[in-house]
């Protein structure tokens, strides 16, 4: 007869995004605070951003991003969302890139 094992993820290691939330740092409005808003149009116009079809898509909503759409830029891995949408996102207590998992 063989034991059961359990793994219980995260019991034993611990992210840099972890460790903030326990620590209280990170909450939803601080966070939110932190990153930039701008229209689509004004972060299409900003030098060397290269945008593709596929960069003009919501990864959140899959939408696309209309010139007028306020949106968010992440710093950490430059992918953007519609405001709402992020907003939405980090309310929900998920702090990292919706598309990649990059911290915020």
């Amino acid at each position: 007869r063989l034991p059961l094992l359990f793994f219980v993820p995260g019991q034993f290691t611990e992210t840099p995004t972890s460790k903030k939330r326990k620590a209280g740092i990170l909450e939803p409005e601080s966070v939110k605070r932190r990153l930039s808003v701008m229209e689509f149009g004004d972060f299409l116009g900003k030098p060397g951003k290269k945008v593709e079809e596929a960069d003009s898509i919501c990864p959140v909503c899959l939408d696309c991003l209309k010139t007028t759409d306020e949106i968010r830029e992440l710093s950490s891995c430059s992918h953007v969302f519609h405001k709402g949408c992020l907003d939405m996102w980090i309310d929900k207590q998920r702090f990292s890139c919706p598309y990649c998992r990059a911290d915020l």
